[in-house]
């Protein structure tokens, strides 16, 4: 009975050691490991947050966020009422070097309303709602393209919307521009200038990803 009591105890050490063991494992492997790890944090986190990898060598570094990345932005001429009847046909959107979205507009659809429904249940690069300019008391057919950089401007191809009584559309105004997040590193003429087509910002700094959220800022 002594035996098989000490042998149970025994048994129960070995399983902690070997759970001791596998624990261990990990803190003696050479790279990657529990002591390899680098923290990144910057002065103001309402301007940019930061995320370091074990690649990243440790120092302070002075950025100023030049801009932001944004996504194009155009709309249409006003319009009396949401409903309003537009011409038919075919309404061609294009972001960038994306592919075309091609919406059939016929007596179903062929409202500002319509369009927008139409548009965003296409799953393009655009989005489209209708908003109300509060300047002029008219609504407008506003598409804003879903990716962000200065290479994703949106383009309209209306030529094809000849058919029916209704209102042509006329040509989409830009209201926002799209463009690249811009960050420089350091100042003066020997300042380093990294531009990215989303807000998330690399190889500034080897082994740190930035994130900015606030243009014109130094951090």
């Amino acid at each position: 009975a002594q035996i098989t009591t000490r042998q149970t105890a025994f048994a129960a050490l070995q399983g902690k050691l070997f759970d001791l063991q596998s624990k261990t494992a990990a803190l003696a492997k050479t790279g990657g490991g529990a002591f390899d790890g680098r923290t990144a944090a910057t002065s103001d986190a309402t301007a940019a947050a930061a995320v370091a990898g074990t690649a990243a060598v440790p120092g302070t570094y002075v950025l100023t966020v030049n801009t932001l990345a944004k996504g194009a932005q155009a709309a249409t001429a006003g319009f009396d009422d949401p409903n309003t009847a537009v011409k038919t046909g075919t309404l061609t959107i294009t972001v960038g070097t994306g592919t075309a979205t091609t919406v059939a507009v016929d007596a179903r659809n062929n409202t500002l309303q319509g369009l927008a429904d139409s548009i965003n249940a296409a799953g393009g690069d655009a989005r489209a709602s209708v908003v109300s300019d509060s300047a002029t008391g008219k609504f407008k057919l506003l598409l804003t393209s879903a990716k962000t950089g200065a290479g994703n401007q949106i383009a309209v191809d209306d030529s094809a919307l000849t058919g029916g009584a209704g209102a042509a559309l006329g040509a989409f105004a830009t209201v926002q521009a799209a463009t690249n997040a811009q960050v420089t590193l350091g100042s003066g003429g020997s300042a380093l200038t990294v531009s990215s087509p989303t807000n998330q910002v690399n190889g500034l700094i080897p082994g740190v990803s930035l994130n900015v959220l606030q243009e014109n800022r130094t951090i």
